[in-house]
């Protein structure tokens, strides 16, 4: 799928955008044009900003953009070769949905009219397309959720910790650090999704699949780095 706009967004930088009706395949072509141009143009690249159907292209200098562009028409006339430039994992995440650790199922479960149960089951039916990081290094944005278990975020923020999975309309994701968050959190992973001491920090990546399974407290407790 090719972008629908294309923007100059100021002298050394191009912003491309695809349909958001579209999603998740949107999302799919932004990430493949993502992988690629770092794998392709990263010598010429300040930086790149893949977003749900968007992707911000911030070149070293005005004139590197004209190769930036043919590199973006070679990579659509030679059909789209997303597969080629990387591996799409499918990532299991462990998740303790034990309401020991402090979540927020049983308010969920009064505004949705649902069992805990039945929250924590449709949670875990599904594997979830990792659409962007943000918001915080390494948080992942991930849809979509059963339409029964979409939530509003919260009126007012609480402190979340590292490791919550939340959810917010349709979306679900985690915090890789202690943070404010006004998403209703149904679990915790022992996981540490984000490590800056690693040459590759982020263990989610756009475009992965992330599936979660549930784990008990004696389990979390056995694998997690924090104290809870």
């Amino acid at each position: 799928m090719k972008f629908s706009r294309q923007y100059r967004f100021s002298e050394r930088s191009l912003l491309l955008e695809w349909s958001a009706e579209l999603l998740p395949d949107a999302n799919a072509a932004v990430n493949g044009l993502f992988y690629f141009l770092r794998r392709h143009a990263g010598h010429v690249l300040e930086n790149l900003f893949p977003a749900y159907h968007s992707l911000l292209i911030v070149c070293r200098s005005a004139g590197d953009l004209v190769l930036v562009n043919k590199l973006i028409s070679d990579y659509y006339h030679h059909g789209n070769p997303v597969s080629l430039e990387r591996e799409i994992h499918e990532i299991r995440i462990p998740v303790c949905y034990d309401t020991v650790l402090g979540n927020d199922l049983g308010v969920m479960s009064e505004k949705l009219n649902l069992p805990v149960c039945e929250i924590v089951d449709l949670h875990v039916s599904r594997s979830y397309h990792v659409f962007m990081l943000g918001f915080l290094p390494g948080f992942p944005y991930m849809g979509m959720v059963h339409e029964r278990i979409a939530i509003p975020r919260k009126t007012i923020p609480d402190t979340v910790k590292r490791g919550a999975v939340g959810i917010a309309g349709r979306q679900t994701g985690i915090y890789p650090a202690n943070s404010p968050g006004g998403w209703h959190i149904v679990g915790y992973t022992p996981i540490q999704i984000f490590d800056d001491s690693k040459e590759n920090p982020a263990m989610i990546k756009p475009g992965d699949q992330v599936r979660f399974m549930p784990i008990d407290i004696n389990t979390f407790k056995k694998m997690s780095v924090d104290e809870y």
